[in-house]
């Protein structure tokens, strides 16, 4: 009787299992089914085989007003089971059921479909069904508003335009989070304080159009009573010619209370933006689409030189965005350089710097020593305001340009520290392979015919291959240099990253490569800092990982493992071959 009970005991447990089912299921769903503007829900994608199966990740189709946040997190479960075949018989199986786990949110308010994933299995394409969520909007609480600017309503293709976002809060908030949706056509950046680097945590943080943004706070009074004032400003800049409506901003908070905390949202009023095209009468031939007002320096060293000698030219450029100067002045464009001077073919080399102004280095050589100065340096421009394009010029610098010597007897077989007065010029010598003559010797026809034919290779190579070890000589030393400042980023990147310091390892090799301050660094430019998009994707994730926290508890810190960050480093390393 006992082993009858145990042989019924273990038919329940495996009856659940018993009943028609197919071999491949694959469902999605959402979690919570409503969420508030600006919180996070949960979208899971969930696959269920009949033993092992080849499963690839799915590929979402999200709409527009639904954001990503982060990469996915998995789970996998295994168990025996009894299974009912088609044909009603049953057999014992391995049932696995895998899950990916998505964070996303929502920027619009109202029901959202969100149409089926496809996912791989042993590499054909199979599709869950399409979910819905409702998006609802919290109340508005009195004493909190949220005011919207932009620098100026109509602005020209390129322009840097200054989005400000003013939130009064009227009593002390727990959390918030900011809803915005920067049009296509459009790019963002945060423009934030400089010493929210030094310590951010006096700096309240949102995210604006995907940008991590410190806001400024400062105490006000607006209708009678006394409030908090946070100020966030995004530089936008339209790519495109057209009318851009950004809608109604949003800010969803969470008040502090401790036992009656309540959920508010603060609104802006609709903002649009009208672009229009650069126009094309007084447009300079070496302008490169940069708007704005600008000024540019410049200083050389050394000022005394002769014909060929290296002249050691640095410029810095400051002005509306010094950023958005990525590229040198075009001296090959400006017939003052291109017929005075030999230009460094490597063109401008740019240092690294901050916000505030873009410095640049190059090597030019006089050709002839009727050079008396380095002319201005040219950096054409757009003033927006004024609606004409304008040149911003530095100073000429003067300069001594010798020419070449003459080589004495003394220079070529005795010490140079002789006086002057006992220097022989040298003088008409006996003909031979190495002697060396006056100019007019040198042109006078040789009379031997094999003379004649090797003249020509004595008199060009030697200074040929001396141009070349000294061409050499600089961009080696140019490059050695830039090389050397990569590899220590990089080096150091390798150390923060091993330390669990993700988002610090990712700005310091971002930073080196694509000649940033480290603040100024953003999700948006890991793409442009590798041609390896998987690479990529990892150090976007981790610098996401500080931007985004929202409501509902969601953090996505820990998302990228240590390990994943340390192979997407080499990747880097290794596609680019270490390119700036």
């Amino acid at each position: 009787m006992r082993h009858v009970l145990v042989i019924l005991s273990a038919l329940l447990m495996l009856a659940p299992w018993a009943r028609g089912q197919e071999e491949i299921e694959v469902e999605a769903a959402v979690s919570p089914a409503q969420a508030y503007l600006g919180s996070t829900f949960t979208y899971t994608v969930r696959i269920q085989t009949i033993g092992q199966h080849d499963i690839g990740e799915p590929a979402l189709n999200l709409p527009g007003s639904v954001r990503l946040l982060g990469s996915p997190g998995t789970s996998f479960r295994s168990a025996q089971g009894r299974v009912r075949n088609r044909d009603g018989t049953t057999r014992i199986a391995t049932v696995i059921s895998q899950s990916f786990n998505y964070t996303l949110a929502a920027d619009v308010i109202g029901p959202i479909t969100i149409p089926p994933a496809t996912v791989l299995i042993d590499g054909t394409p199979m599709q869950t069904d399409e979910v819905r969520i409702e998006v609802i909007e919290p109340d508005e609480i009195e004493g909190f508003d949220l005011e919207a600017r932009l620098s100026k309503p109509r602005a020209y293709v390129g322009e840097p335009i200054t989005l400000r976002l003013t939130w009064y809060a009227g009593e002390s908030v727990r959390s918030f989070s900011i809803a915005s949706d920067l049009p296509d056509g459009m790019k963002a950046e945060a423009i934030n304080p400089p010493a929210a680097a030094r310590d951010p945590s006096q700096y309240p943080r949102g995210v604006i159009f995907e940008q991590q943004a410190f806001g400024q706070a400062r105490q006000v009074t607006r209708n009678g009573r006394n409030v908090v004032a946070v100020t966030f400003e995004v530089r936008v800049r339209p790519t495109t010619t057209g009318t851009f409506d950004f809608g109604s901003l949003a800010i969803v908070f969470d008040t502090a209370e401790v036992f009656d905390s309540r959920r508010g949202i603060s609104r802006s009023e609709p903002i649009s933006l009208e672009v229009i095209p650069l126009p094309t009468q007084g447009r300079p031939d070496d302008f490169t689409g940069l708007i704005g007002r600008y000024r540019i320096s410049a200083t050389a060293g050394p000022n005394e030189v002769s014909v060929g000698d290296p002249i050691g030219l640095r410029i810095a450029v400051t002005g509306t965005d010094p950023l958005a100067v990525q590229q040198g002045p075009r001296l090959a464009a400006d017939p003052a350089f291109a017929d005075r001077f030999k230009l460094d073919p490597g063109g401008w080399e740019r240092d690294l710097t901050g916000r505030e102004e873009a410095r640049f280095q190059t090597t030019i050589r006089a050709l002839s020593a009727d050079v008396r100065e380095i002319p201005p340096v040219r950096l054409p421009y757009f003033d927006a305001d004024a609606g004409v394009y304008r040149v911003a010029e530095s100073e000429p610098i003067s300069i001594t340009v010798h020419a070449a010597g003459n080589v004495t007897l003394a220079d070529a077989v005795t010490s140079s520290i002789l006086p002057p007065n006992v220097r022989e010029e040298l003088g008409t010598p006996s003909p031979g392979l190495w002697s060396i003559a006056a100019a007019p010797v040198l042109e006078a026809e040789p009379s031997d015919p094999w003379l004649r034919q090797l003249l020509p290779i004595v008199l060009v190579v030697p200074p040929l291959l001396l141009i070349g070890h000294a061409g050499w000589e600089s961009l080696r030393r140019r490059g050695s240099s830039q090389q050397a400042a990569l590899h220590r980023a990089e080096s150091a990147s390798m150390r923060l990253a091993r330390r669990g310091r993700q988002e610090d390892a990712v700005r310091t090799l971002l930073s080196a490569r694509l000649g940033q301050h480290p603040d100024a660094i953003t999700a948006s430019d890991c793409a442009r800092a590798t041609d390896d998009p998987v690479a990529a994707g990892v150090l976007a994730t981790c610098l996401r990982s500080t931007e985004f926290s929202r409501f509902g508890g969601a953090s996505q810190a820990g998302v990228v493992s240590t390990g994943e960050l340390l192979e997407a480093l080499r990747r880097v390393r290794g596609v680019d071959g270490g390119r700036a």
